[in-house]
């Protein structure tokens, strides 16, 4: 019973593949092409966009055990410290749709404006106690949040990772993300340990040197961002990517080398049609 079911369901993977490559030769998309199209990925960019969303959870959590104490400091209730922790996750809802926008031109900008907005409010979070601003405080959250380039990262993989590792990228994605939430805390803890000081007039206390860290933190980040991040091919209606990274225009009906209209690359469909038909025979149906 088993082996039986393992064979139906084989057979119907090859029936799909067929049916693709099918749909791909009526483009006029060649087996090398299509290759190509889902080779597009740089092992650079990939780590840049895992190491974006470590960082973003480490700034969200980092905060937790002392915001209390620091909203307490600028003439808040010690409960007020809710409204500073979930105003980050609400401004980020609403930079999702701006990212979203923002990736069907670009995936270095949103990264880099991420980056930016993130260290300009950590900047405004340390600057809330010397100010005594509790709006300051409120406004450096805000702009962290709307820093969370969550939705760029998840495009990212979806879009422009091969697919036999696609798996692996979405995984070390959850996997970052978990290790941002527990740094974050752990991160604050280690802060709590470093006696209070002053640099340029500025205090720096186990309430500000949070936001100091993750200042250090996003602006080599947005450099690398900059210098080192491959923007990939942005595909467009009627475009595909070609195996050497530009584009190559594949309507509907393109006529092919052989002649015909939608003929595509015979050869390559071949040898997955002889398969497909050995599977079927093998195992009595598709």
């Amino acid at each position: 019973e088993m082996r039986a079911r393992l064979r139906s369901l084989d057979n119907a993977s090859r029936f799909v593949n067929t049916l693709v490559l099918s749909l791909a030769a009526e483009s006029g998309i060649t087996s090398d092409e299509g290759q190509g199209m889902r080779k597009s990925h740089s092992k650079v960019s990939l780590w840049l966009n895992l190491l974006s969303t470590f960082i973003f959870m480490i700034n969200y959590y980092v905060v937790l055990p002392t915001s209390g104490a620091y909203c307490a400091a600028l003439g808040a209730t010690s409960s007020f410290s809710g409204v500073a922790v979930g105003i980050l996750p609400a401004a980020a809802c609403v930079s999702a749709v701006l990212y979203s926008f923002a990736t069907q031109f670009s995936y270095r900008a949103p990264l880099v404006a991420s980056g930016v907005l993130c260290a300009a409010g950590n900047v405004l979070y340390a600057l809330a106690l010397p100010l005594d601003s509790l709006g300051l405080l409120l406004a450096g959250r805000v702009l962290v949040g709307m820093g969370g380039a969550r939705v760029v990262n998840r495009r990212y993989i979806a879009d422009h990772v091969d697919l036999n590792y696609r798996t692996e990228a979405s995984a070390a994605f959850v996997a970052f993300t978990a290790l941002g939430m527990a740094v974050g805390p752990g991160l604050a803890s280690l802060t709590s340990l470093v006696p209070a000081f002053e640099v340029l007039g500025l205090p720096v206390n186990p309430m500000t040197l949070p936001g100091y860290c993750m200042l250090c933190a996003w602006v080599p980040f947005t450099c690398a961002v900059l210098f080192l991040f491959e923007e990939p091919p942005i595909g467009t209606a009627g475009a595909a990517v070609a195996p050497g990274g530009g584009e190559m225009a594949t309507p509907r009906g393109r006529k092919s080398a052989a002649g015909g209209w939608g003929g595509g690359d015979a050869a390559a469909t071949a040898p997955l049609l002889d398969g497909a038909e050995r599977g079927t025979a093998a195992g009595g149906r598709v």
